[in-house]
């Protein structure tokens, strides 16, 4: 519904405004996999609202790789995402 998607976006821009954004990445485990191919799947750039990011659907990307057995992708509030790699 576009209501919805239009208060969502206020509320994160709201957020992203008093400091709830993405302001570091923590990539643990990653040995054998591509880094590139990680960076992609991650498709996190400094700045971007940190509410805002699906984590399941980051794990489910980096999870195609196909080095990468499990991903586990949390928030660490107010601007870190931590993502560890089992390969």
């Amino acid at each position: 519904d576009n209501a919805i998607h239009n208060t969502q976006t206020a509320i994160y821009t709201a957020f992203s405004e008093v400091g709830f954004q993405v302001q570091q990445v923590y990539l643990e485990g990653r040995k054998h996999a591509n880094k590139d191919a990680v960076n992609e799947a991650v498709g996190i750039t400094p700045g971007m609202p940190i509410l805002a990011l699906s984590l399941d659907d980051i794990q489910a990307r980096l999870e195609k790789i196909p080095e990468v057995h499990h991903a586990q992708v949390t928030r660490e509030l107010p601007g870190a995402i931590r993502i560890t790699l089992n390969e």
